[in-house]
């Protein structure tokens, strides 16, 4: 006699508990490197806001002005330098291969802007997929517990029913 659909689809899925443990193995692994590319992620959304500000800051500072710029993200290294009025409303913007231009600062706020939105989206995506993998791993983790504590449950009864004749 075979089977109806409803049937079928009621009937449990048999999967090894070897099969379980790769795949928790595997999501480890790809959990690490989602959260290694979300931090680099929120590290580059930080770097473009901050570059954002600091140029939208240039508006206050004068023209032919001394300034101090900073050689390293922390500043902890500077050296003096001086903005001529012929850079003033201008600046070289990375716009993409590590090719610059040098721009007006609206055009340069306008392709920051840009890229700040395209890394928030896939930062936004990653996020989403590191959850699901997250919510993977913590699923496949419940059932080796679950399947763990009946294995003990077993040879406890398994123990009892051998002490107690």
């Amino acid at each position: 006699m075979s089977k109806t659909p409803a049937e079928t689809a009621r009937r449990t899925q048999v999967i090894s508990l070897d099969a379980i443990l790769a795949r928790l193995d595997e999501l480890r692994n790809y959990i690490a490197a989602l959260q290694t590319q979300v931090n680099n992620l929120t590290q580059e959304l930080t770097e473009l806001q901050l570059a954002l500000s600091s140029m939208r800051s240039l508006d206050e500072v004068k023209s032919d002005t001394d300034v101090l710029i900073a050689l390293d993200r922390l500043g902890a290294v500077l050296v003096p330098g001086r903005i001529s009025p012929s850079w003033k409303d201008r600046v070289l913007v990375n716009i993409g291969g590590n090719y610059y231009a040098r721009v007006d600062r609206s055009v340069a706020e306008k392709i920051i802007s840009r890229r700040i939105g395209s890394v928030q989206n896939v930062l936004r995506l990653r996020q989403q997929e590191l959850n699901r993998a997250i919510n993977e791993y913590n699923y496949l983790q419940q059932i080796v517990a679950a399947a763990i504590m009946r294995q003990q449950a077993q040879m406890r009864r398994a123990e009892e029913g051998g002490t107690g004749g």
